[in-house]
């Protein structure tokens, strides 16, 4: 027979009185007061809190009592995947994985809660979620809120058994491989790890972070087939997937502004030609009317042209901005280049900006989108004042001034100059150039003045923001090791606490409803 200390022995005592006095206590819930409760279980009650409170105090790194609560200065918060203190020691209310799932579902949170264990769990995680803490933080959190409720109560005081009361399964797997020889690695605890192939050069000892190659998969499959499953019936309809034309008599598709009738479309416009081409389409070849070559799904869900906007990233900043340098290096000399380069190199820029000039002029097309919107808006105009001709100068000038107005401005007197200021530039671009340069990523700068009279500057109305959701990735890892496996388990946590699901309007672009749950 095994022996344990006098420790282990006072917590396994006091988890069993406690599991006993909260299921009778919350099973009486519904069928009794306050009252009902036996003077005995109440002195049981009270003698487990002291034994608890001194046991605590004693060995317990988070001294938790009833007047104040004191955190310890030492925990290391820089690596989330390691849990110094072992969890299952403070599971000592209720086993969970003994109670049916539905049953725990419904139960109060502790005596005469009008709150459910299922509401509180869901409220809580999304707390830390989007205050974005690790897994210690998470479990102080929980601990703290334990002692707060009313004694006996059924929330989970680490994050493990939150989890567990999530009822959520991992989407993502983990592998560890070694950087030697590319076999799997077999873990010994938090840190530990070794190689398990015997040929390894290093696989008598332990494998340092460094060297362990980390591999995380996401449940892709499954996701694509959920998003098949759902728009089946509108993919299985050949009528709202034309096939591409292409012609080879043009390279190109040009938009001469002097062709433009500049009066602007509307909704009813549209599907007037959709549906006249269909009616001259029927029985033969497809005729497009006025550029549409019919009827489409997505008239029903966006309204033409109001709802469907320039993107400022990619039209200015990976559309026309590239393809503009283009054309200036092939009329400007290689020294001219070389400086036009060395200066963008050297820029002294805020540091909030972090924009670094890695390719030169020539490699516009490489360039990442926030160099090209700093170049548009800030430093193009006096880095290129002495390298281009003045014809060219001035005309990028133009565009420059016109560009910066539209995108933050708010007066109505500044956004009609803009306005003025792009018709002048598309009107005068085949001049300056040739006609060749006006493709459709010119011709719609015109349409970008009522967009900001519509929607706002360019500033709202622009990809960056998406783009941005990196650093939100970013965020869910905490410390500097398993950076793909802590990423991986928290976005699996967000997705088990996610509840704004939505019904979706009939017939558009999905096969099934989906039924809204219920708020928790």
């Amino acid at each position: 027979m095994y022996r344990f200390s006098y420790k282990v022995n006072q917590r396994r005592r006091i988890r069993q009185i406690k599991r006993q006095s909260a299921r009778y206590l919350i099973a009486s819930d519904n069928n009794s007061s306050d009252d009902n409760c036996s003077d005995d279980n109440n002195e049981q009650l009270l003698q487990v809190h002291g034994e608890r409170q001194e046991l605590h105090e004693e060995i317990s790194p988070m001294v938790i009592n009833n007047e104040y609560v004191s955190f310890s200065s030492c925990v290391n918060d820089n690596d989330d995947d390691i849990d110094r203190i072992n969890e299952d020691e403070y599971e000592d209310d209720i086993d969970i994985d003994q109670i049916n799932e539905d049953e725990y579902d419904e139960r109060p949170l502790y005596h005469g809660s009008s709150i459910t264990v299922t509401n509180a769990v869901h409220r809580i995680s999304n707390f830390y979620l989007k205050i974005n803490l690790d897994k210690q933080k998470v479990n102080s959190l929980l601990r703290l809120i334990k002692h707060i409720l009313p004694k006996p109560n059924l929330l989970p005081s680490t994050l493990k058994s939150m989890n567990k009361s999530l009822h959520h399964v991992s989407s993502t797997s983990t592998s560890l491989l070694c950087s030697d020889c590319y076999h799997s690695c077999k873990r010994h605890g938090a840190r530990s790890k070794t190689c398990i192939n015997p040929n390894c050069l290093t696989s008598f000892r332990r494998r340092r972070t460094t060297e362990i190659i980390e591999i995380v998969r996401f449940d892709v499959r499954s996701q694509i087939q959920s998003i098949m499953n759902r728009n089946a019936a509108f993919i299985n309809k050949p009528r709202f997937f034309p096939p591409s034309i292409w012609s080879q008599q043009y390279n190109k598709v040009l938009y001469p502004y002097k062709n433009n009738d500049l009066t602007p479309r509307t909704h009813d416009n549209y599907l007037k030609a959709a549906r006249e081409a269909i009616r001259k389409s029927s029985g033969g070849k497809e005729v497009a009317v006025d550029g549409i070559k019919g009827l489409s799904s997505l008239f029903r869900i966006f309204k033409y042209p109001t709802q469907i906007i320039y993107d400022f990233m990619h039209l200015v900043c990976l559309g026309h901005i590239p393809y503009l340098m283009n054309r200036w290096c092939s009329r400007i000399d290689k020294k001219s280049v070389l400086e036009i380069d060395n200066k963008l190199q050297h820029l002294c820029i805020p540091h909030n900006m972090k924009v670094v000039f890695l390719e030169s002029i020539k490699m516009a097309s490489q360039w990442k989108a926030k160099n090209s919107r700093l170049f548009v808006l800030h430093v193009g105009v006096p880095i290129m004042l002495n390298h281009l001709p003045i014809l060219l100068f001035s005309h990028f000038v133009v565009y420059s001034l016109a560009i910066k107005i539209l995108y933050s401005s708010q007066a109505k007197e500044d956004v009609l100059f803009a306005e003025r200021l792009l018709d002048f530039y598309c009107r005068t671009a085949s001049n300056v150039h040739d006609p060749s340069i006006e493709i459709f990523s010119l011709h719609a700068h015109l349409h970008l003045s009522h967009q900001v009279r519509q929607h706002g500057g360019l500033t709202h109305m622009t990809a960056f923001a998406f783009e941005s959701s990196i650093r939100y990735i970013k965020k869910k890892a905490h410390g500097s090791i398993n950076l793909a496996s802590q990423i991986g388990y928290w976005i699996n946590i967000r997705q088990a606490v996610q509840s704004n699901n939505f019904n979706v309007p009939k017939d558009c672009l999905m096969s099934v409803s989906i039924t809204k749950r219920k708020n928790i």
